[in-house]
């Protein structure tokens, strides 16, 4: 029987695989779409890279996972610097959507208040993939989503 992947073991291959498939002049055209002030770290990757990755990534583990792992390696992907570590992070946990609790919702609160949601591609991604899916199963959510307009 073959030794379940632990989420650290997923991050470190995870961060290996965008770091060899990255392509500097992708990263650079990458950084076009920010602002010039706007610190961008990008290995380099396009969306649909990032997509066939995490891909991979949860059907590697999918069967062995529950939300808690995917939710331990999208952690250990968040507090990464690079932008594509973070989406590929945010892709896998949402493979998990029908599991989101208020545990997510918290982590995701704090995800922003330690900025590390710190652009509008990260924001987007943690709208659509993360609290979306929550909103759409408890629409209690939004009250607690209408606080953080006036906390910024």
């Amino acid at each position: 029987m073959p030794k379940k992947v632990t989420p650290k073991q997923l991050f470190d291959r995870a961060i290996k695989e965008l770091k060899e498939s990255g392509d500097p002049l992708r990263a650079e055209h990458n950084r076009s779409y920010f602002k010039k002030d706007e610190v961008i770290h990008s290995y380099g990757q396009d969306a649909p890279t990032m997509r066939r990755l995490a891909a991979g990534f949860f059907q590697e583990v999918r069967g062995d996972w529950g939300v808690g792992e995917a939710l331990e390696f999208c952690e250990r992907m968040i507090a990464d610097r690079f932008i594509e570590s973070r989406l590929v992070g945010m892709m896998v946990l949402a493979n998990y959507r029908r599991q989101f609790d208020i545990k997510i919702f918290k982590r995701a609160e704090k995800w922003l208040a330690d900025d590390l949601c710190d652009n509008w591609a990260l924001t987007d991604g943690l709208c659509s993939m993360i609290l979306m899916p929550m909103v759409l199963k408890d629409a209690k959510i939004v009250s607690k989503l209408r606080s953080w307009t006036v906390k910024r």
